[in-house]
């Protein structure tokens, strides 16, 4: 966990990837004391049902453009939580 949480605060922003809309993924970024710039659910904002099969080549390229925009977002400094003072976030 120290490598993660060194290479959170040292990572230009942080992506929040989640499954369903409980967001398990951006509240335990949060409640760890990162800020969250970007969040992606990939059940509401990529259209892919929960239980997908991961064979599926066009859900799993869908998710993956979803995540190269957010990430683009935070790189321009155009993120919904860009915090303009670098550190405590993560792209990945």
């Amino acid at each position: 966990m120290k490598n993660i949480s060194r290479a959170a605060a040292e990572a230009k922003g942080i992506v929040a990837v989640d499954g369903c809309p409980m967001q398990c993924a951006r509240r335990t970024l949060e409640k760890a004391g990162f800020n969250v710039n970007e969040s992606l659910v990939v059940t509401r904002d990529c259209n892919v049902p929960k239980s997908f099969i991961l064979e599926n080549a066009a859900a799993i390229t869908n998710v993956a453009d979803a995540i190269v925009t957010r990430v683009k977002k935070i790189e321009t400094g155009q993120a919904a939580g860009n915090n303009d003072g670098g550190g405590g976030t993560e792209t990945n």
